[in-house]
C-alpha cells in the first residue's frame, strides 16, 4: 500500500491538499489526462487488450487526440479485431451506438475516468456518464432528436439490454448511464454465463446418430421400416439445420409424438449448424437476461418446459428477432401464444426417431448385452435422454 500511494502522489500536484476528491483543480485534471506511466507488470502477465480501447495515445485508438471529437476518430467497429467489434457487428449497431456504449463504459474500465467524469457533470459525485456528456463526447449535439433517440428505450443499446438509462426521476440530459457488469465481463474476456442463470440452464441431450447414407442426403426416407424412420429424423434435423445457418435468426416450435424427441432433434441439428445453446429451465423473469447471454455468446434459446400458460413466454421469445430460438413441447401450438402483434413461430412436427432406438440403447449400455436389444427394447417409446437414465 505504502508503495503504491507513493508512486501515485510523486507527480499529483493535489497530494497535500486536505480536500483532496472533494473536488478538482485545474492541474488534477491535467495530472488525470496524462498520468504516469503504470508500474512494469510481471513478464508472464498478460496484456488486457480489451481495456486499450479507451487509452488516448495508442497508435490503434478509437479516441486519438488528434481526432476533432469521437466519431471523428472512430475507425469503425469493423476496423477493430476486438469482442467490442464483433459484438457490434452481430448485432447491428452503429457507429454512435459503439461510441455511447464506450462512454459509459469507460469508468468501469479504468477508474481514472471516474474524477474526470465528476469534473465534465460539474458534480465530483456523479462519476459516470450522463446522457448530456455521453452525447457531447460523441460529438454530437443534445437537442438532436436523432442523437437523443439512441438512448430511448426502443432503441437497441437499451433494449438489447447493452445499456441502462438510471434515473427516471431526472431530467432526460442529466440521467447516468450505466452498462451491466455481464457486458463488462464479457468484452473482457470473461465468458461465465450471468449468475442470475445460475441453476436455470441444462446440458443438451446426446446428438442422434447420423442414419443416412450417402445415397440418400435429402432427408427423403423410405416407406415403413425402422431405417426409413431413422432416414426421416435425421433428413429433417439437417434441413432445421440447414434453417439455422441461412437468414435471419428462426423461432420454432417444434412439436414432438414422444416426449424429449424434440430436444433430440434440437441437439442434432445444432450440432450440425455448429451452433451453441442455452437451454432454459428458469422463470419467465429471466428471459431479458437469458436473451442478453445468448446475444453475447452467439447461441440459440432452447426452451423445453413451457409453464401452464406460456402466451407471454412465448410473446417475449418470438419478439427477440435477432436471436434464435427453439421451443419444444407435445401440445398443438396455439396461435393466441401469439396476440398482441408478436410474430408466430414456424411450427413443425417431429418425425420418429426408430432407427435411433436400438443404436441409442447400444450406446447407453456400453457393453455387449448378450441378447436380443432389439426385440427387447421394442415395447419401450423413449427418448435419447431418458435411456440414457434407464441404462444406469
Amino acid at each position: 500500500v505504502a508503495l503504491l500511494v507513493g508512486r501515485r502522489s510523486a507527480d499529483d500536484p493535489t497530494a497535500d491538499d486536505p480536500l483532496r476528491g472533494l473536488y478538482l483543480s485545474q492541474d488534477a485534471v491535467r495530472h488525470l489526462l496524462h498520468p504516469a506511466p503504470p508500474a512494469p507488470e510481471p513478464a508472464d502477465a498478460s496484456a488486457d487488450a480489451s481495456a486499450a480501447v479507451l487509452t488516448d495515445g495508442g497508435r490503434d485508438s478509437p479516441y486519438r487526440q488528434d481526432s476533432p471529437g469521437v466519431l471523428g476518430g472512430w475507425d469503425g467497429p469493423g476496423d477493430r479485431d476486438d469482442r467490442l467489434a464483433r459484438l457490434a457487428a452481430r448485432l447491428g449497431l452503429g457507429e454512435l451506438d459503439t461510441a455511447l456504449l464506450l462512454v459509459a463504459l469507460a469508468p468501469d474500465l479504468d477508474r481514472s475516468f471516474e474524477p474526470l467524469y465528476g469534473y465534465l457533470n460539474d458534480d465530483v459525485s456523479r462519476r459516470r456518464a450522463t446522457v448530456a456528456l455521453a452525447l457531447d463526447l460523441c460529438g454530437v449535439p443534445v437537442h438532436s432528436a436523432s442523437a437523443r433517440a439512441r438512448l430511448h428505450s426502443g432503441a437497441p443499446l437499451p433494449a438489447l439490454g447493452l445499456l441502462t438509462v438510471e434515473e427516471p426521476e431526472r431530467p432526460f440530459l442529466s440521467r447516468s448511464l450505466r452498462v451491466p457488469d455481464r457486458l463488462v465481463a464479457h468484452l473482457l474476456g470473461d465468458d461465465t454465463p450471468d449468475a442470475a442463470l445460475a441453476g436455470h440452464l441444462r446440458a443438451l441431450p446426446p446428438a442422434a446418430p447420423d442414419t443416412t447414407d450417402g445415397d440418400d442426403r435429402d432427408g427423403k426416407a423410405e416407406e415403413g421400416g425402422e431405417g426409413g424412420g431413422g432416414t426421416e429424423f435425421t433428413g429433417f434435423a439437417r434441413r432445421l439445420a440447414a434453417r439455422l445457418s441461412a437468414g435471419a435468426p428462426p423461432t420454432v416450435y417444434l412439436r414432438e409424438g414422444r416426449e424429449g424427441e424434440a430436444l433430440t432433434c434440437v441437439a442434432t441439428a445444432l450440432r450440425t449448424a455448429g451452433l451453441a445453446a442455452l437451454h432454459f429451465a428458469g422463470p419467465e423473469d429471466l428471459v431479458p437476461t437469458l436473451l442478453r447471454e445468448a446475444r453475447l455468446s452467439g447461441s440459440a434459446v432452447v426452451i423445453s418446459a413451457l409453464p401452464e400458460h406460456p402466451a407471454h413466454l412465448v410473446r417475449e421469445l418470438t419478439s427477440a428477432a435477432d436471436v434464435p430460438v427453439l421451443i419444444t413441447g407435445a401440445q398443438p401450438y396455439d396461435p393466441h401464444w401469439s396476440e398482441h402483434g408478436a410474430a408466430d413461430p414456424l411450427v413443425l412436427d417431429v418425425p420418429g426417431h426408430r432407427a435411433g432406438a436400438v443404436r441409442a440403447w447400444a450406446a447407453a449400455l456400453g457393453e455387449e448385452p448378450g441378447f436380443d436389444l432389439a426385440a427387447t427394447v421394442a415395447p419401450y417409446h423413449l427418448a435419447d435422454d431418458r435411456i440414457a437414465r434407464a441404462a444406469r
